[in-house]
């Protein structure tokens, strides 16, 4: 795999040789300052696997002109853009305008490389980079057909005051923006979304999303009851769970075993035993296996799952392990998810 790496500083490019160097990255790295790029990008491009944004004031100034690029390269069969983000803070909306138009993934750059933030940023860039080396290699094909059949109407003969709970990962934003993208402003029973992301960013993920839609988006409260008009999102690094009077419950992260964060498997599976036939989970792009046991939980109270095809899909990763545990009703494109849920209204 051949990475190319555009606007890092000079620690950041060094500390990232020193990974190639003792075997912790193995693949073909190039470094370029964004001028280098302007100047010569259709040649970079076409030896190109993975772009690196980093997204600090350079990137900030030309950004019109760095997302148009992002947009159009990761629509490319076999190419990914993913984003390192300096002051987290002060760039989280760009980083997710960024990641709307097609990169799959972010991780926060320290703004100091001492031993311990070298080591956070090490585990996250390999966690990032292991999941692209991953669904490169992934060429399984799934048989989508068995789930299709009659799609017409299929929530409208089961659920009645409908709950809507969606997990997602990598490639959120993108995939999420073009669900509300095609959500009819009418449409008002509660979305609870679980986005797998840090602490800290939920703001501004919010913020994205209410600049993009006129919908009503919110971060989860502790305590706070499920109702109607809201779109609920789950605050970034914390598990939350529904309890039997219908409100939100933090979760203590030493009483969950699962390294994803929040977890999309506690979600769904409260939301399954307090609102049984009345809830519809969806799974959507993600790497790794959070959600399954969730998606089986819903089943088994007599709830709706719904799991993203492979086209639409950033990362296959998370509705492919929900196929091969039968916890599966229907497998859609994220643009007849949400023409299903506009038949709720």
């Amino acid at each position: 795999m051949k990475i190319t790496f555009l606007g890092l500083g000079l620690a950041l490019r060094k500390f990232i040789k020193e990974m190639k160097e003792n075997g912790t990255l193995d693949a073909s790295c190039v470094f370029f300052t964004y001028k280098e790029f302007e100047e010569d990008f259709e040649k970079i491009e076409n030896k190109t696997d993975v772009f690196i944004f980093c997204i600090n004031s350079t990137f900030f100034i030309k950004k019109d002109y760095y997302l148009k690029f992002i947009k159009k390269y990761s629509s490319k069969l076999g190419k990914e853009v993913v984003l390192f983000t300096e002051h987290a803070n002060k760039y989280r909306d760009l980083t997710f305008y960024a990641m709307q138009k097609g990169a799959v993934d972010f991780v926060k750059v320290p703004q100091k490389l001492d031993l311990f933030s070298k080591k956070n940023f090490q585990s996250r860039f390999q966690e990032v980079y292991m999941f692209i080396k991953s669904f490169r290699k992934d060429d399984d094909k799934t048989e989508n057909e068995k789930f299709n059949d009659g799609i017409d109407d299929f929530l409208l003969r089961k659920v009645n005051e409908p709950v809507i709970c969606i997990g997602v990962s990598t490639g959120g934003p993108k995939v999420l923006s073009e669900l509300f993208s095609c959500l009819s402003k009418e449409f008002k029973y509660p979305i609870i979304i679980a986005q797998h992301m840090p602490a800290n960013y939920t703001e501004g993920f919010i913020d994205f999303m209410k600049n993009s839609y006129d919908m009503n988006f919110v971060e989860i409260l502790n305590g706070e009851k499920v109702v109607k008009g809201k779109i609920y999102i789950v605050p970034g690094g914390q598990h939350v769970s529904i309890t039997e009077r219908q409100r939100f419950k933090y979760v203590n992260e030493e009483t969950v075993s699962t390294g994803y964060r929040p977890s999309i498997d506690m979600l769904f599976s409260s939301a399954g035993t307090v609102y049984m036939e009345n809830c519809i989970a969806i799974l959507l792009t993600g790497i790794g296996e959070d959600g399954v046991i969730g998606l089986k939980k819903v089943k088994s109270f007599g709830g709706v799952t719904i799991v993203q095809d492979k086209e639409t899909s950033v990362v296959f990763g998370m509705p492919q392990a929900a196929i091969r545990e039968n916890a599966v009703d229907k497998v859609l494109s994220i643009l007849s998810i949400g023409e299903q849920l506009n038949k709720l209204i």
